[in-house]
């Protein structure tokens, strides 16, 4: 699980707690003890120039690499960095519905993609990248322990331009047995 946090921390305990031996990645020293307590094997990133870089480079082959961090500034460079150092099978991505383009239609996976938009953009490297099965998982509005988005808009002080557009949500627990 490359991302130890809000969505990979429960998903590698579930997973662990299936019998499968795990491996996760953290920027915080300070979750390798959890990490191991849930005898999960830690494996240390740190970022240097907004760019990922494993501290040790893990040698063994991975059935299943899951990516459940949120992009930020330098993560195009930090996947491509990543995954080329390891060897696995598959690939599950966990992106979101931010890439379809703004429309009124139901929306489907065939559905347009704004191809400028950066969760798009790392889809299409993996795609290039990615010589093994990818699973690419859209998702949207992310509920569950200490989230909801209602906090997000009540933080913000910006009017929300159109307060009856549809939403999506999708609870954590549902998301962990969706990638399950």
């Amino acid at each position: 699980v490359i991302g130890f946090g809000w969505l990979g921390t429960p998903l590698a305990k579930a997973l662990r707690q299936h019998g499968h031996q795990l491996y996760a990645t953290t920027t915080n020293p300070n979750k390798i003890k959890e990490m191991e307590e849930a005898e999960i094997h830690p494996l240390l990133l740190t970022k240097r120039d907004k760019v990922l870089h494993w501290e040790m480079i893990p040698t063994q082959h991975f059935d299943s690499i899951f990516i459940t961090f949120p992009p930020f500034e330098g993560v195009d460079v930090s996947l491509q960095n990543l995954l080329t150092e390891l060897s696995f099978d598959q690939l599950i991505f966990t992106s979101s519905t931010g890439v379809y383009l703004d429309q009124s239609e139901l929306i489907t996976e065939d559905s347009a993609v704004d191809s400028s938009h950066l969760v798009s953009r790392l889809e299409q490297i993996l795609k290039e990248m990615s010589p093994t099965s990818l699973y690419i998982f859209r998702l949207a509005g992310h509920i569950g322990p200490n989230r909801h988005p209602l906090n997000y808009f009540l933080r913000s002080s910006k009017m929300i331009a159109n307060g009856r557009a549809s939403v999506n949500l999708i609870h954590q627990a549902d998301i962990i047995q969706a990638l399950k």
